[in-house]
């Protein structure tokens, strides 16, 4: 006899694919007609196996959240009226709003450069709104204390978005790691939800650090032209210092045109970790904006001394012709004491 099919395969969203599982022929085709979204079919299939509407999966998945992961409100209608837990979750303590604000295509991890938006309907939101009517907390937090909102942020899902702040999400509510939605709608390009976010009152200075260190020009230039401090810093790293280090030159170009200390507002120095990259577009950016080449890093080392440990020769070269000064070259303990940068991206966000 073949095995039964695989619930959670290749082709089903992250959220639901956690372990493999095989489920009976019948619940298996009650979870199919849950997510294809027929409330007949689930009404029909309950009453076949003669069972409540709180079935879940091996892997612990509940209809409710699988119908409200997928926007399906009248199955989430009807699950309700047949006395399903709204206040259920998974494994990972996801709630059925969480549910709703998760992508269901997952491609967005693998391309998160260049993803489409949700900028209309797509039926999640009105499961969010009725949800919320039948006492959802709108703030509720699952295991990594993640609320709703940032997980629709997350992915740009601004119908979703406007619901949850519309009902009172905490717009400035922080995860484990200490990131609000806005800082996380940056770090992933979401420059809709941005928008949303920056209207309705989020504070964007994290998030300007969060669009330089991960390169995202659009939302940074938006930041910027709704007030973010160009000073802010985040353990001594600004937003210039982060885009020197991770190469982005067209977010230190930005950072530059709008008034940024070609030095840096913090304690590491934008020239000297993008001369210890050999990043040589952003140190011959920086060099023209007046960065200072005779500046030292903590360990006093200059950006030209780290170029010629790390063999940068074009790097070198232009600091050299800018008028770096020159230093005797190291000895045998110096040789081994920078054999490693001496610094690196402090965690930001869980990174």
């Amino acid at each position: 006899m073949a095995p039964d099919r695989a619930i959670g395969t290749p082709q089903s969203s992250a959220y639901e694919r956690d372990s493999p599982s095989h489920e009976p022929r019948s619940v298996e085709s009650l979870i199919r007609a849950t997510e294809d979204g027929s409330a007949k079919s689930v009404q029909s299939h309950l009453d076949l196996l003669q069972t409540g509407p709180d079935v879940k999966d091996l892997q612990g998945v509940r209809l409710l959240l699988k119908a409200a992961h997928r926007g399906y409100l009248d199955v989430v209608e009807l699950l309700h009226k047949l006395g399903a837990d709204l206040h259920i979750r998974d494994r990972r303590g996801n709630s059925a709003l969480h549910a709703a604000a998760q992508e269901v295509d997952h491609q967005f991890y693998k391309n998160r450069f260049h993803k489409p938006s949700y900028t209309a309907s797509s039926g999640q939101d009105d499961v969010a709104r009725f949800l919320i009517a039948k006492g959802l907390d709108v703030d509720t937090r699952n295991a990594k204390q993640e609320t709703p909102l940032m997980c629709a942020a997350d992915v740009d899902f601004v119908p979703l978005v406007s619901v949850l702040l519309d009902a009172g999400a905490n717009i400035n509510a922080t995860d484990m790691y200490g990131n609000i939605a806005l800082s996380r709608a940056s770090e992933n390009g979401c420059t809709a939800t941005v928008i949303e976010l920056v209207r309705r009152g989020a504070d964007g200075n994290t998030a300007l650090i969060q669009a330089a260190r991960t390169g995202h020009v659009a939302t940074l230039k938006l930041l910027l032209e709704t007030g973010a401090d160009l000073r802010t810093s985040f353990r001594g790293w600004c937003a210039l210092a982060y885009a020197s280090f991770h190469g982005h030159k067209d977010v230190a170009r930005t950072l530059l045109d709008y008034g940024i200390c070609a030095n840096g507002c913090g304690l590491q120095k934008p020239l000297i970790l993008a001369a210890e990259r050999g990043e040589d577009e952003i140190v011959q950016l920086l060099v023209e904006r007046g960065a200072k080449l005779e500046a030292r890093d903590e360990g006093g080392a200059t950006a030209l001394l780290w170029a010629t440990v790390n063999k940068y020769v074009k790097t070198r070269e232009i600091l050299i012709a800018a008028g770096a000064p020159r230093e005797p070259w190291m000895n045998l303990w110096q040789r081994k004491r920078f054999k490693a940068p001496l610094a690196s991206p402090p965690v930001f966000g869980g990174e």
